[in-house]
């Protein structure tokens, strides 16, 4: 069965229900005033749901019986393209267009509703959909303010429940092409993203994560391929997988990193891993160690990984470390950004990086021919217009004589820059 996926949804005695908020105007996202759960399952009724009308049945909760809130989507692929989706209960699925002269070639002939200026509504079969996929994303400011109440799980998947707390898997998968993954650590502050892309003969994993747990376990049941690792860069929390793959690469300016000259305290990097995050119950901080290790390669710029079938190229991005690459597979258009560009703080800030230095490589990466932008961290919807953007403000900070350590933070809406 199909469920609908699409929304607001929280855990409540230990089942899934859609979330929203009654206003006497309308129905809205979640804010700190009324909640309610809304439901089609009857068996809700046990749970003192009443029926609002036939199928549907709601009920009102305070927050701080909410063991938390995330927003649940779907994506769909057809013909190989993926879609933002709305299944239906009708055998119907609806996908989110683009609303461009490619996409109504593609669904000609099918009935298209106008959604936005930028979007259509097209209805496909449900035997036509080729696979779905389930993206959750916590709603973090309304976590943080029932969080006082409850311990919260903070991440995505789906939810388990121990010592009457409700625990979500520690890595999240999402499928983001027949042969592409992103591995996710929602549980953690840093929202690291790793990715595996599959070829022919082998399999790379760009960046292994935080090393709080193995990577591997979750690597191998997505492909059987041999899988070497690369780093975007060294940091602690973009290598801490790596003691799992005994073949990876990295870039010849990092290695002393790489050699135990990490500019980071052992105890400083394991008060970042207890920082803001809902650890597994056998993880001990004590013996968290910061990898290091001899890469199988070292790699220069305009170095490509052959995986069979599939190439990636290495661009040598030099600005938040010293070493930093961005990974561009150009058959696609698919950037993978590491650090150098996400939704969040930029920093270029630390005696090891370089202000001008950034500059420069986000003037290289915004000129590529860009359709997806893969980041290191944090959110996932991504569009490759905010290289542009990164661009242009670093531009202005330079035209302005501010790019230098102890520029200062600045603020550009879903990015900011500090220096």
């Amino acid at each position: 069965m199909i469920m609908r996926l699409f929304g607001l949804y929280a855990i409540y005695q230990d089942q899934e229900f859609e979330l929203v908020e009654h206003s006497e105007s309308r129905w809205k996202i979640p804010g700190d005033t009324e909640y309610w759960l809304l439901t089609d399952n009857p068996g809700a009724a046990a749970l003192g749901f009443g029926e609002v009308r036939p199928g549907r049945y709601k009920k009102r909760v305070p927050p701080e019986e909410l063991s938390f809130a995330f927003r649940k989507d779907t994506h769909a692929t057809y013909k190989g393209l993926e879609f933002k989706a709305d299944p239906m209960k009708d055998g119907q699925v609806e996908l989110f267009v683009p609303n461009t002269p490619e996409m109504w070639e593609l669904f000609r002939g099918r009935e298209i509703e106008n959604y936005d200026r930028s979007l259509n509504i097209v209805k496909i079969p449900l035997a036509e959909i080729e696979a779905f996929t389930q993206v959750w994303k916590p709603l973090k400011s309304w976590m943080d303010y029932i969080s006082s109440k409850k311990k919260l799980g903070a991440a995505k998947g789906r939810p388990l429940h121990s010592k009457g707390v409700f625990m979500r898997p520690w890595f999240t998968t999402e499928q983001l092409a027949p042969d592409t993954w992103v591995i996710s650590e929602y549980r953690h502050w840093e929202e690291t993203h790793c990715y595996l892309l599959t070829g022919k003969t082998r399999s790379l994993l760009i960046d292994t994560g935080l090393g709080i747990c193995n990577i591997l376990d979750t690597v191998t049941a997505l492909t059987d391929k041999h899988v070497t690792a690369v780093a975007t860069h060294v940091h602690w929390d973009h290598i801490g997988g790596h003691r799992h793959f005994p073949e990876f690469y990295a870039h010849r300016a990092e290695l002393p990193w790489l050699q135990g000259s990490f500019s980071r305290t052992p105890e400083q990097v394991r008060e970042m891993v207890l920082r803001n995050c809902d650890l597994p119950p056998d993880f001990h901080v004590e013996n968290y160690r910061v990898f290091q290790g001899a890469p199988a390669r070292l790699l220069e710029d305009g170095d490509i990984i052959d995986l069979g079938g599939r190439q990636v190229e290495v661009f040598h991005t030099p600005g938040h470390s010293p070493g930093h690459m961005c990974f561009f597979e150009r058959a696609r258009g698919y950037l993978f950004t590491g650090d150098l560009i996400y939704q969040g703080t930029l920093f270029s800030s630390y005696p090891s990086t370089d202000p001008a230095a950034y500059l420069a490589s986000v003037e290289r990466v915004a000129a590529l021919p860009v359709n997806r932008v893969f980041p290191g961290h944090h959110s996932l919807d991504i569009q490759s217009e905010i290289l542009v953007r990164i661009r242009d403000a670093f531009r202005s900070l330079a035209a302005r004589g501010l790019l230098h350590h102890g520029g200062g933070q600045f603020d550009y809406g879903d990015f900011d820059i500090w220096i």
